[in-house]
């Protein structure tokens, strides 16, 4: 963890002495547009390494001091920028908020190969900001960014596929697609694999990596998985029953809210209780 953390600051100085020296030497020729664009795909680039409040900071200072190079290089038909615009025209900053405008800048950016816009707009097609609603447009989006390696794409694939969304049901395409973003660390997609694996959907059944599964979104924070965690030591499911770790994973879930673990876990607790009133004549409470 600690690794991780020095990385994270010193792409964090990287980052913000480029973006610092770029605005003190702003000019107009190429050289100084290159160097901009450059910026902006360092930036893309550390996504997914960058805490997203900081990451979303820098985005913003860029997006709202530099819009007209922003711009200018969509204009001149570079896929980042054209991203970048999209994402400003959606957001509001540095320009008026205008979903048409968004869609129609990051359907550029998706024809020019963005990956991150090819994501986006397929969210547009899914929720119709902008467009007219189409699950099929939104499938071929999202599986156009899937196939570039994006495993938020991967996992609504995935969903796509479980649910028929788009796409006819087919629980052997979900799990090739929820298995690909959970081996890129998709906390989502790790949750909904491990249901695939215990419920024996598309795979094999396979209870203990089902288990091996949860835990990992479990450990990211996922209420869901944390949920599916406790279910499986309070009944031993690819694990030995367990009441107490089943406690500590209904009870991290229902912290969040989870409803089924706050039920759970009342049920869980009383067991407890009244297995220890009739070993040793105590009450849990």
């Amino acid at each position: 963890m600690k690794a991780k953390k020095s990385k994270i600051y010193v792409i964090t100085i990287f980052l913000f002495v480029s973006i610092t020296l770029f605005a003190e030497n702003l000019n107009t020729n190429s050289e100084r547009k290159s160097e901009f664009v450059s910026i902006l795909n360092k930036l893309e680039e550390q996504r997914s390494v960058l805490d997203y409040d900081m990451f979303d900071k820098y985005r913003k200072e860029i997006c709202s001091e530099h819009i007209e190079e922003i711009k200018e290089e969509a204009q001149n038909n570079n896929s980042i920028a054209q991203y970048y615009l999209g994402w400003c025209y959606f957001e509001g900053v540095g320009l008026t908020e205008n979903k048409y405008e968004a869609f129609r800048w990051y359907k550029k950016a998706a024809e020019n190969g963005n990956e991150q816009a090819q994501f986006n707009l397929a969210g547009f097609y899914y929720q119709g900001l902008g467009v007219k609603q189409d699950n099929s447009e939104a499938v071929s989006w999202f599986r156009k960014a899937a196939e570039q390696g994006n495993a938020m794409a991967q996992t609504v694939m995935g969903n796509c596929y479980e649910f028929g969304i788009g796409v006819y049901s087919n629980y052997q395409e979900a799990f090739k697609w929820y298995k690909k973003a959970a081996e890129q660390g998709e906390a989502n997609a790790q949750s909904n694999l491990g249901v695939l694996y215990e419920k024996g959907l598309g795979v094999m059944k396979n209870e203990w990596k089902a288990v091996e599964w949860y835990r990992k979104s479990a450990d990211q924070g996922i209420a869901m998985a944390q949920y599916n965690l406790g279910y499986c030591y309070t009944r031993g499911i690819g694990v030995e029953k367990n009441y107490n770790e089943a406690v500590i994973w209904y009870q991290k879930a229902a912290n969040q809210g989870h409803e089924g673990a706050l039920h759970d876990l009342k049920i869980v607790k009383k067991t407890i209780s009244n297995r220890m009133t009739n070993i040793y004549g105590l009450s849990g409470d």
